[in-house]
C-alpha cells in the first residue's frame, strides 16, 4: 500500500501542467506609436456602439496598432449572435475584442419624465450586449476580450447608470477570467478629450489591460 502511494505521489509530481500567464508574457516589436504595447497587432476587433463619432475614432485607433476594425452601429437596440456574424462578414477568424461604445441619453435613463420605469433603460441595453458578446466570446475563443466605454452625458440618474455598468461589468469579469475573457473599460467625464479616451481603451485592450481585470480607467476633469 505504501508503495503505491508513493508512485501515485511520482506521478503527480512528475506531471506537467500548462496553464496561461495572468500577464501576456510575449515579447512585442518596439512601437512608439503604439499605447498597447504593439501587443494588438493582426488582432479582430469589433467595435458596438451608438455614437458615430467615437466609434470612428476607437476605429482609427484600432486601426494604428495594426487590427482588423469591424464597425457595429447598435443604437439602442437589442444585440444577437446573428448580428454579430453577419459583421463578421469575411473577416478571417472570429473576433479577439468586443468594445461597446455607449453615449447615454434622455431617452434612456432609469425613468421616464413622469417617474415610471422606463423598459429601454441603458443599464438593460448594456446587459443584454454583455450577455450575447461574452457568450459568443466563451465559445468561439480561448483568450479573448471585453470592454465598455462610458462617456457621461448629463441626464438626471446619470450616476446610478453609471455606477450599476461599471459594478455590473466587475462582476461579470470575475466569472468571466476562468474562460479567458479578459474584461474591463473606460469611464469618461462629456469634456474629456476623445484622444485621451481612445488611448486609455488601447491600453486596457492591449497586454497592460489583464492586470486591471473588471476595473475601469476613469477620466475626469
Amino acid at each position: 500500500m505504501k508503495q503505491k502511494v508513493i508512485r501515485i505521489i511520482k506521478r503527480l509530481i512528475g506531471h506537467r501542467i500548462l496553464v496561461h500567464p495572468i500577464v501576456d508574457a510575449n515579447v512585442y516589436d518596439a512601437n512608439e506609436n503604439s499605447f498597447s504595447g504593439n501587443s494588438l497587432q493582426d488582432s479582430n476587433v469589433l467595435i458596438v456602439g451608438c455614437d458615430e463619432t467615437l466609434m470612428r475614432s476607437a476605429e482609427c485607433y484600432y486601426k494604428n496598432e495594426g487590427c482588423y476594425v469591424v464597425k457595429l452601429w447598435q443604437g439602442y437596440r437589442e444585440l444577437t449572435t446573428e448580428d454579430i456574424n453577419e459583421a463578421r462578414g469575411d473577416l478571417l477568424g472570429h473576433f479577439d475584442h468586443v468594445v461597446n461604445i455607449i453615449m447615454p441619453d434622455v431617452d434612456h435613463d432609469l425613468l421616464h419624465t413622469d417617474h415610471t420605469y422606463n423598459h429601454r433603460d441603458l443599464e438593460r441595453v448594456v446587459y443584454q450586449w454583455l450577455q450575447v458578446e461574452s457568450d459568443y466570446l466563451d465559445k468561439n475563443l480561448q483568450r479573448s476580450s471585453l470592454h465598455v466605454v462610458f462617456v457621461k452625458r448629463s441626464m438626471e440618474y446619470l450616476d446610478v447608470v453609471s455606477h450599476s455598468i461599471v459594478s455590473m461589468l466587475r462582476g461579470l469579469a470575475k466569472r468571466l477570467l476562468a474562460h479567458g475573457i479578459v474584461a474591463n473599460g473606460v469611464v469618461a467625464d462629456e469634456d474629456i478629450p476623445v484622444d485621451a479616451v481612445m488611448q486609455s481603451l488601447m491600453f486596457v485592450t492591449g497586454k497592460y489591460g489583464e492586470v486591471i481585470a473588471g476595473e475601469f480607467i476613469d477620466l475626469k476633469e
